[in-house]
């Protein structure tokens, strides 16, 4: 395809497919149980987040409001004519996620290595452009129906007909 379209949207949209399985991998590690650890086998280092991601993120918040003042105030400036919305607009969904993940670590006491796994990917997934995200949601979109269609009919669990 890289010779018949332009060149930065197969890579950005080669990018925003890998950050976004990267961010289900993450989060699927997060909602795994815990298990005890056994001789030979490899196991993801467990270190609590319950009280290091909240501070983290609120060290990060304050440090942005300190030395970058106009932060807040540029992120909710939608409609300024820029032309940098789908930046705001993600950035916004990326903070309210980052806040939702601080209350989840709390309450559920997830690892740290996955929990910041994800934070970064969902981070760099801020930086794609509108179109590079409609067409994702596109294909993300097709790809589910296909998949639906496909696996209710082969799928080996469903109820013999």
């Amino acid at each position: 395809p890289i010779f018949f379209t332009d060149k930065s949207f197969v890579l950005d949209f080669t990018s925003i497919a890998t950050l976004f399985a990267f961010v289900l991998v993450c989060g699927g590690v997060l909602l795994l149980p815990r298990k005890f650890k056994e001789t030979g086998k490899f196991h993801l280092p467990y270190i609590s987040s319950r009280y290091i991601f909240p501070v983290l993120l609120l060290t990060v918040i304050a440090l942005l409001v300190l030395l970058k003042k106009d932060y807040i105030n540029d992120l909710f400036s939608l409609g300024s004519g820029d032309g940098n919305d789908t930046f705001r607009i993600s950035s916004i969904i990326f903070w309210i996620i980052c806040v939702l993940l601080a209350f989840g670590s709390y309450a559920k006491d997830w690892s740290l290595i996955p929990l910041m796994g994800l934070v970064s990917c969902l981070y760099l997934l801020t930086g794609m452009t509108g179109m590079n995200w409609a067409w994702f949601g596109s294909w993300l979109l097709l790809g589910l129906v296909v998949y639906r269609f496909y696996g209710y009919r082969k799928s080996k669990l469903a109820l013999p007909s």
